[in-house]
């Protein structure tokens, strides 16, 4: 039994909705691998997806109404640049999650220590170790720097969405109270 690699987050769960259904996208991790010139090579395609999709059945019919399926780069991207052209009367509605941070600090703890076990077992190497490293660092660094209240915290995490590139704004999303009701081609943001 090969062992899995080390997970990583879909920044957006828990708030894409399915525009039909209206319920929750899931993400979805497909990997493909094949061998060219005798070197093993694979490549890893990632979704966010309606769990009421059928493929088959919805190809079949060529309906115009399909429960949702998106790159998650893609969609990604098309929620942050929906977020950023909010005029100033929709940013000032915008809200932030109550943050707790010892449970943040927890889960990220664990994130970190699934992709060592996974790294230590053979299942991948130490570069795996990168992404959840540098996120335990910079989130111990922001925590350790000052002491934050809410409304601080509140204020780093909109400067984070609104004035960073676009890689490292999407991650704080999910600190935003808002759902999105996802499209084939378009998103809606619903205030909450």
């Amino acid at each position: 039994v090969r062992p899995k690699n080390p997970v990583r987050q879909f920044n957006l769960s828990g708030m894409l909705y399915c525009n039909l259904c209206h319920s929750k996208l899931r993400g979805l991790t497909r990997r493909s691998e094949w061998v060219s010139k005798n070197i093993r090579k694979s490549k890893e395609y990632r979704y966010y997806v309606c769990p009421k999709r059928k493929i088959i059945n919805e190809k079949q019919q060529k309906s115009d109404l399909r429960h949702v399926l998106w790159s998650s780069a893609d969609l990604e991207e098309t929620v942050l640049k929906t977020i950023k052209g909010l005029s100033k009367r929709q940013k000032g509605k915008l809200k932030l999650h109550k943050i707790d941070h010892k449970k943040t600090l927890m889960e990220l703890e664990k994130y970190f220590i699934k992709s060592l076990r996974l790294v230590s077992a053979g299942s991948g190497n130490v570069f795996d170790l990168k992404e959840p490293v540098l996120e335990l660092i910079k989130f111990r660094e922001s925590i350790n720097s000052r002491p934050r209240t809410q409304e601080q915290s509140a204020i780093e995490v909109l400067n984070s969405i609104f004035e960073r590139t676009d890689q490292v704004a999407v991650p704080y999303i999910r600190f935003l109270n808002i759902k999105a009701t996802i499209f084939d081609e378009h998103v809606h943001l619903n205030f909450n």
